[in-house]
């Protein structure tokens, strides 16, 4: 088991939150997002102490296969953990199913799971669409820049998560904080930007054709994922064939089982605790190789976050 050092990056919607909340120490800003466990080729996570310090965890990987569990022999690091602070509108957007992906980018798909850490009141989540619109329809409110009037808007609070499936148009609002797990992808396709410019001066690229392709134009309502809190002990918060996600309330001691088929990784997200020799305070993440178990001690909240199973 070890704790694991971020890849962060520096997006123009990005605000200070991740270091005055979470104790991240970037090279500048804005934050926008810190990859707390990613082998991905855009951003990796980086092994911080013991045997293994400094090494990036994809090689760590290449090297410790085993490590991922039966489930993936053969296979590529599956998930990617992350932390976003929205000082702004992230653009609104669109992820490929891994079918659509894997033919036109040579990439996994990307579903994904929010879990809301900070909302200021009144902030909001745009999922999906309010009324089931044509593909014409779709385009012309981008032509026309009135893609939030179709909009479904969510309003939420910390404790709540989402889970974003691959098709899904959507946009995190201004004033959040949250925790995301994903499929390991990269691949984002932009519809709106809100009159945004980069660094360069320039508008950001939209990705009209490829969205048109991939999204849901149906009215589906997402809801946010029934959960039971508890003050002590592990309750789930999703599971599908891409990640499983449970909170865990610590308050004293708790043991986390040893999983054969896959491995494990710790987000604290509040308080400060011990997991065998590695001590989590809020915003680090640990990893807990296949077969490996460990004690909990302390008072705090995390997220354990391990691989999906394909039957689900």
């Amino acid at each position: 088991m070890f704790k694991l050092k971020p890849c962060y990056k520096d997006y123009l919607w990005g605000g200070t939150r991740l270091v005055s909340d979470y104790g991240k120490r970037p090279e500048k800003l804005p934050l926008a997002e810190s990859w707390e466990l990613s082998a991905h080729k855009n951003g990796q996570s980086t092994i911080a102490g013991g045997a293994y310090d400094g090494m990036e965890f994809g090689p760590y990987l290449d090297a410790h296969p085993e490590a991922l569990g039966a489930r993936y022999v053969a296979e590529t690091f599956p998930i990617l953990v992350k932390l976003i602070d929205a000082k702004t509108p992230l653009s609104v957007q669109v992820h490929p199913s891994d079918a659509y992906a894997m033919a036109h980018e040579n990439s996994k798909g990307k579903t994904e799971l929010w879990y809301i850490l900070d909302a200021q009141d009144g902030a909001f989540l745009y999922l999906g669409l309010n009324h089931a619109l044509a593909r014409g329809e779709l385009l012309k409110h981008i032509e026309t820049n009135t893609v939030e009037q179709v909009l479904r808007r969510v309003y939420v609070k910390p404790g709540e998560a989402y889970l974003v499936e691959a098709g899904t148009l959507h946009a995190i609002g201004a004033g959040i904080v949250l925790a995301e797990i994903q499929q390991s992808s990269d691949v984002t396709y932009r519809v709106y930007d809100f009159g945004r410019v980069g660094t360069d001066g320039k508008a950001r690229a939209l990705h009209i054709e490829q969205a048109l392709d991939v999204a849901d134009l149906s009215d589906k309502a997402i809801l946010p994922q029934r959960t039971v809190i508890v003050e002590h002990g592990v309750w789930p918060i999703a599971r599908n064939r891409y990640f499983s996600v449970f909170g865990v309330s610590l308050y004293g001691k708790l043991t986390i089982a040893a999983d054969n088929e896959s491995f494990q990784a710790l987000l604290c997200v509040e308080g400060k605790l011990k997991a065998g020799e590695v001590t989590l305070q809020k915003g680090e993440t640990a990893f807990l190789p296949a077969g490996e178990g460990c004690m909990l001690e302390g008072k705090g909240k995390l997220l354990l976050v391990s691989g999906g199973k394909p039957q689900e």
